[in-house]
């Protein structure tokens, strides 16, 4: 007699997972653009200072650490590209940026950004590889509207990731709408055990009849 395999999931909040340092904390700094999908070169020149800034931050903190940031913008090719090439204008910003959509060079610039300290900043157009791990990125922006609750997920799951040193690790720095970190924050830091007894006709007040 063959025994069923019955599946089991777990649900874990982010909070959780934070305090047993599976994943890194995460800092959110929301981003008042007019145009999220449009930057102009004031505001990118504006995220360009943000990014370094937090990125010299994390550095300080963990020594052996080159750490790297990531910049996800709308699904157009030629656009990621320009973003990349205003973000290398700028003389303030010392650090190379390189594109990552589907084409060929992508290969090779997502090799060079995680095999090589001069590349910092990783401009993306679409999700990554299912599997992408690079403990070294640990800001993450995101300049575009986004309609998928699992894509703002997996983009800033690219930052959380816990560096080998998991007691000397930095706190993780998000930029981006805050509606739609708003949007994610309640769903990862909510307890599924509270929103089950939450949801229970027998634990509502009389006052919600």
């Amino acid at each position: 007699m063959k025994v069923p395999i019955v599946p089991v999931i777990f649900e874990i909040s982010r909070k959780k997972l934070e305090e047993l340092r599976i994943i890194r904390k995460i800092e959110f700094e929301p981003l008042h653009f007019e145009t999220i999908n449009n930057v102009s070169d004031d505001e990118l020149a504006e995220l360009a200072s943000k990014i370094k800034a937090t990125l010299e931050k994390h550095d300080d903190k963990v020594k052996n650490v080159v750490h790297k940031a990531m910049v996800l913008v709308r699904s157009d090719k030629d656009y990621t590209k320009e973003i990349v090439d205003r973000l290398n204008k700028i003389p303030e910003l010392n650090f190379k940026a390189v594109f990552c959509t589907s084409d060929q060079p992508s290969k090779k610039h997502l090799k060079e950004f995680k095999e090589t300290d001069d590349k910092r900043i990783m401009v993306v157009c679409k999700r990554l590889t299912e599997g992408y791990d690079n403990s070294n990125v640990s800001v993450c922006a995101i300049l575009r509207n986004i309609g998928s609750d699992i894509l703002f997920s997996q983009f800033v799951g690219r930052c959380i990731r816990v560096s080998k040193n998991q007691e000397a690790d930095v706190t993780a720095k998000v930029y981006g709408p805050k509606q739609m970190w708003d949007r994610y924050d309640k769903n990862a830091t909510s307890d599924p055990e509270d929103l089950a007894d939450s949801e229970d006709p027998e634990n509502m007040n009389e006052d919600d009849n």
